[in-house]
């Protein structure tokens, strides 16, 4: 199995369970409820440009993939993943796209379903089963609190005070060509 490079906290994390066997779990689990997560969804072109992700009163259909002995969703930790996997997988983005949201709230609106949960379907080298346990477990704590996608504060370029009175002394420093002690 190759290495990835994580794109996120929550891809640092997969990467740490994927090396190391005895990592503890919730050191993945955690941040996994609190992090954005993004799933393949069937398509409605007629959507495009709105922030819906399914006509109104419906939910989103989530793409299940079946295998010989199970069924799968996959969840990826980053949107380029996501992108990727699309790609590898073939999908037709006539019929599917990629959708987001927070963690918790994805994994509850999925547990219903038969189908397992895989990280990063179809990326052998970031791919992980999650154990259904775990998610339950997850699932019955409070619903953490989303990690920010945007910083807190805003930064403002607007120049405060009134730097136009350190002009005149600048304009003169600069047309002033400047002297040399002469060396002896």
């Amino acid at each position: 199995m190759s290495d990835f490079i994580p794109a996120n906290s929550l891809e640092i994390a997969l990467r740490n369970m994927i090396r190391d066997k005895h990592t503890k779990s919730w050191t993945f689990y955690t941040p996994l409820g609190s992090s954005p997560l993004w799933i393949f969804a069937r398509n409605y072109p007629e959507l495009d440009g709105s922030d819906q992700a399914a006509p109104e009163g419906k939910n989103p259909e989530v793409c299940v993939f079946t295998g010989t002995e199970n069924s799968f969703i996959g969840l990826y930790t980053a949107y380029s993943r996501a992108e990727q996997a699309f790609a590898i997988l073939k999908l037709d983005p006539a019929t599917f796209t990629i959708i987001s949201g927070q963690g918790f709230e994805l994994l509850s609106y999925l547990q219903g379903n038969d189908a397992s949960f895989l990280i990063n379907l179809g990326l052998p080298e970031c791919q992980y089963y999650l154990d259904s346990d775990m998610v339950d477990i997850l699932l019955e704590r409070p619903a953490p609190e989303p990690i920010p996608s945007e910083p807190d504060e805003v930064v403002s370029f607007d120049l405060a005070g009134h730097p136009d009175q350190h002009l005149g002394p600048l304009r003169h420093f600069l047309a002033t060509p400047p002297t040399f002690p002469a060396a002896c």
